[in-house]
């Protein structure tokens, strides 16, 4: 379940990164871009976290949850989190309204 969500912000942030990358001019002028560059930061400390944790098993055995690994994985969601968070909040005002 865990790496599900990784997957999903992966594909998040490589839907952040082609936006970016075709609005070039024009996305970045946005309040809203600093999420997008979060939320790829987020993605890419997941994804190196994933097959680190499968390394340190594999050399340490089973260990507790504050392995390096399980600390990483940790800020990489904690980052996500942080990212939503300020997109959604930067992103309403540029939102039309349906009234």
């Amino acid at each position: 379940m865990l790496y599900t969500g990784v997957g999903l912000t992966t594909i998040a942030a490589a839907i952040g990164v082609f936006v970016s990358l075709k609005n070039r001019q024009e996305i970045q002028t946005k309040s809203f871009y600093t999420a997008f560059k979060l939320l790829i930061i987020g993605a890419a400390i997941q994804l190196v976290s994933g097959p680190g944790d499968f390394m340190w098993h594999s050399v340490f055995g089973v260990d507790g949850l504050m392995s390096p690994p399980h600390l990483a994985l940790a800020t990489g969601i904690l980052v996500n989190a942080v990212a939503v968070v300020v997109g959604l909040a930067r992103i309403l005002p540029h939102m039309q309204s349906s009234e």
